[in-house]
């Protein structure tokens, strides 16, 4: 195998092993975390109404321009295959509540086509995305699905455990007391995309019963070790209700479907790795739906940051410990104290970067000072390469140059291996880095123009279902992509072009292959690096894409900084 060919093959190497240790981190999400991201991926399945009236209101904002609207009497059909309304005749037993029967529902266009047929459009009632989502899998996979009935059940029991759990009478309980704001604005917001109360309302959704008592419908259970345990219960008492009532045997989840649900869900919510706060509050970017983005996190330094610094070492590692939280912290701190804008995430990565960098650069500084000297050398070295041109064949003359070359390192007290030591440095910082900032809670949420920093710049790149609405993430996206690239190339050839402008005063009066043929390698493997670095920049959370922006600005500083100081140095000067 060749050289070049090893030596790509060990750098493709080192990226996979690279990715797998970064995914391979531990996560500071607790049980509480994991229910209450269960339940942001899977909610209550319907809204709850004063009025049928406002039941059939939000059903028609589901309907298409040029189809016919629903009306009260609109039907659909149950299990038993007998005709009901699509809008609840009647409460829920004890309760105030109205609302939409689950179904799916065949609409029809207003106006016929030319050959007399009419358009149709299918439209799901009180099925959200994830479920929808599980059921086609299941469709493809030959796994029978729970009657539409079957969601009914499901969210009666945990609309009475939330109000149960909120101390809410269910009751007397209306659409404000569940949900925190007033239909009236909530309709007007749906229906003509008005926004002018979306933040006083989503700042009440946030401190509503069905978002903070929500988990209850997955309330970590230890005799089981399962965060199921509810569900479970609850699908067993269904399915018995589903045979006394409707006379159907497999009413609800079948075991099959049962274990696809609880497998998809716990892969989503086991991805999620925000969940670093320091403080109680509503984080995520699990939706584009303002009130079903956030979930609630809890406060990991509730004590302080000395106790969840202690906590970080005993329950989660030595390098989320020693790094990784302190890392979260800071993010978290400046982020809130900045406010929590989406501009106020970014001062806060840029302020971390500065810190870990100025970090990195004090515990490093003999290894970078030694680096920097042996960039200075390199007029010196050329001589010495000059005066052996064969000590790529010649063995006398390889041992010459080597002696003659460690002696000059010795001479400006240069370690060639420092190096090393900066890598073996600079890959537990950065895997440390790169967890603590994917941790950090309140970087997934609040975007700075469209581009929310705990999302990647790929996904947000190739997200097409969010244009034109979010044209301005898209271009924040691409710019800082380009930026970022674009400052590390420079931040990579900055020393060479500095080391170029030494090297004018050395004569090249003989060629020596072994000089050429190592800086060659040297120049390949920094443009493998730095393409591996902008390949992950589109692949890790945008908020590395800024640290590696404002990385290649302090390090192309650093690089002026360390010229001018060597360059006015007598023993470096031409």
């Amino acid at each position: 195998m060749k050289e070049k060919t090893k030596k790509l093959v060990g750098m493709i190497g080192l990226g996979l092993l690279s990715l797998t240790v970064l995914a391979s981190c531990n996560s500071f999400c607790d049980t509480q975390d994991g229910s209450n991201y269960s339940y942001g991926y899977d909610p209550l399945n319907r809204y709850y109404f004063d009025s049928r009236e406002d039941a059939l209101e939000y059903a028609n904002t589901k309907v298409s321009d040029g189809y016919e609207l629903l009306t009260l009497d609109t039907s659909t059909t149950n299990a038993k295959g007998e005709s009901v309304k699509i809008i609840s005749e009647e409460p829920l037993e004890g309760t105030n509540l109205y609302y939409i029967h689950t179904c799916s529902y065949v609409n029809r266009a207003l106006h016929a086509n030319d050959d007399g047929s009419f358009d149709k459009e299918t439209i799901i009632f009180s099925k959200n995305s994830f479920v929808q989502s599980v059921e086609t899998t299941a469709t493809s996979s030959y796994i029978s699905k729970p009657y539409f009935e079957y969601y009914e059940k499901l969210d009666e029991y945990t609309l009475k455990a939330i109000c149960n759990d909120a101390d809410v009478d269910i009751s007397t309980a209306n659409f404000e007391t569940l949900y925190g704001y007033k239909y009236a604005d909530y309709i007007d917001y749906v229906a003509n995309a008005n926004t002018d109360k979306l933040t006083e309302m989503v700042a009440l959704r946030d401190a509503s019963p069905v978002i903070l008592h929500g988990n209850v419908k997955y309330t970590y259970n230890e005799t089981t070790d399962s965060r199921y345990g509810n569900l479970s219960s609850w699908n067993e008492k269904i399915n018995e209700y589903g045979k006394s009532e409707y006379n159907v045997d497999l009413f609800a989840m079948n075991s099959d479907f049962y274990k696809l649900y609880t497998t998809t869900l716990t892969s989503k919510v086991s991805a999620i790795k925000t969940c670093i706060s320091i403080d109680d509050g509503l984080y995520g970017h699990i939706s584009t739906d303002p009130f079903s983005e956030t979930v609630p996190v809890t406060n990991k330094a509730s004590n302080g940051f000395w106790s969840g610094w202690g906590d970080a070492f005993v329950n989660h590692g030595f390098l989320e410990g020693l790094f990784v939280y302190p890392i979260s912290y800071l993010t978290e701190t400046f982020s809130h104290n900045f406010g929590m804008n989406g501009w106020g995430q970014i001062w806060s990565v840029l302020l971390v970067t500065i810190i870990v960098r100025l970090f990195f650069m004090l515990i490093t500084l003999p290894s970078t000072i030694s680096q920097q000297k042996m960039q200075y050398l390199q007029p010196e070295l050329t001589k010495l390469q000059q005066k052996y041109p064969n000590s790529n064949t010649n063995q006398y003359e390889k041992q010459r140059f080597a002696q003659a070359q460690m002696a000059l390192y010795k001479k400006h007290n240069v370690h060639p291996f420092g190096s090393l030591i900066v890598l073996v440095i600079q890959f537990p910082l950065f895997i440390s880095v790169w967890n603590g900032m994917t941790g950090s809670a309140s970087l997934s949420r609040d975007s700075v123009m469209g581009l929310y920093l705990s999302e990647t710049v790929w996904n947000t790149l190739t997200n097409t279902s969010a244009l034109p609405s979010n044209t301005t993430g898209w271009w924040t996206a691409l710019i800082l992509i380009i930026l970022m690239s674009a400052s590390q190339i420079v931040a990579m050839l900055l020393p060479q072009w500095l080391n170029k402008k030494k090297m004018k005063s050395v004569s090249k009066t003989t060629v020596n292959p072994a000089q050429n043929s190592q800086s060659n390698q040297m120049k390949w493997m920094q443009w493998i690096m730095t393409g591996f670095v902008i390949i992950m920049g589109f692949t890790l959370p945008a908020a590395m894409g800024v640290y590696w922006l404002a990385g290649a600005i302090f390090s192309a500083a650093q690089s002026l900084i360390m010229y001018l100081v060597f360059s006015k140095k007598k023993e470096f000067k031409d």
